[in-house]
């Protein structure tokens, strides 16, 4: 808080691929108008390899201030959910999700997570789920979401995985034209 404040500005910050190492928790999942934090908590399983955003407005001054913006992600790489509740950004961070040297606000004092007033702070997720668009009202503090996405493999990645499947398909083709079992 306070570090990049813009009252004409959401930041969508890049926090890195990673495999979780316990499950976490989004409240906001599936296309549709999501209002406020509130929302049922749904897990994204142990083991997951995610890619998070922080979505991050912090009005001048610590302001009030309302502005709407959206973020477009790479064709492929799909929406899990989202969390607009300070308890689960919190954990997600103690299990060690998020830019290691970011110092981000916690507790609920921090006034973090969205307004729960319907009609306040929503997130929109489109269909396809390869975008979001936010409508903010920040107040006492920054508005604070997490975007959790399955990333796209890089391309060395899946050709690696395409080379791997032809000597696999190569090999039992010769192993079957020789009558090796």
């Amino acid at each position: 808080e306070g570090d990049t404040e813009s009252s004409s500005a959401i930041l969508i910050l890049d926090e890195g691929i990673t495999t979780l190492p316990s499950e976490i928790f989004v409240n906001k999942i599936g296309v549709g108008e999501h209002p406020g934090s509130s929302g049922a908590p749904v897990p994204i399983a142990a083991g997951t390899l995610v890619q998070t955003y922080i979505v991050h407005f912090d009005p001048v001054g610590g302001g009030f201030a309302t502005l709407t913006g959206g973020v477009f992600f790479t064709p492929g790489e799909i929406i899990l959910g989202i969390q607009t509740h300070t308890p689960w950004l919190d954990d997600a961070e103690t299990k060690g999700i998020g830019d290691p040297s970011a110092i981000y606000p916690t507790g609920l004092d921090d006034f973090r997570a969205f307004e729960t007033l319907p009609g306040i702070d929503k997130v929109t997720i489109a269909p396809g789920l390869g975008s979001a668009s936010f409508e903010l009202f920040a107040e006492l503090g920054v508005d604070q979401a997490r975007i959790v996405t399955a990333p796209v493999p890089e391309p060395a990645t899946a050709a690696l995985a395409v080379v791997g499947l032809l000597g696999l398909l190569t090999a039992a083709w010769y192993r079957r034209r020789r009558g090796s079992p």
